[in-house]
């Protein structure tokens, strides 16, 4: 059986409550697996710099499905992977080559959404070599 990791797996870089907005948030997500935190949550967490590498993965699942997406609007995903540091996508060539790849066939489609185009010149350019 696959265990589902939540944030609470993670929390020791976490401070104790303090009531803020961005602790309340925390408290309501910590339990829920990781891969069932919503689109709005997951950017949350990534604009936070908070928890980013296991957030990291479900924010690339996200992005896959829809390039678009966003709750609070269109694009606010890839907003928020623009907040990942370059040092993580160097580090990580095949998430970033993935990420390349579904931005680049989303512009080649749809045509442009400017946080889309940021987010392809963000990515490292290794991203784009197939053998990278």
């Amino acid at each position: 059986m696959m265990k589902h990791n939540t944030l609470r797996d993670f929390e020791a870089a976490w401070a104790e409550p303090g009531g803020s907005a961005l602790d309340n948030w925390y408290e309501r997500v910590r339990s829920l697996p990781i891969d069932h935190l919503s689109t709005a949550d997951t950017c949350r967490s990534l604009r936070q710099g908070f928890l980013v590498d296991p957030v990291i993965r479900r924010a690339i699942d996200l992005f896959v499905a829809d390039p678009a997406a966003g709750e609070i609007d269109e694009g606010e995903l890839a907003r928020a992977l623009l907040t990942v540091p370059m040092g993580w996508w160097t580090d990580h060539l095949l998430e970033a080559r993935r990420v390349t790849e579904v931005a680049q066939d989303w512009l080649t489609d749809q045509g442009g959404l400017p946080e889309i185009e940021r987010l392809l010149a963000h990515l490292p350019i290794a991203a784009l070599n197939k053998g990278g």
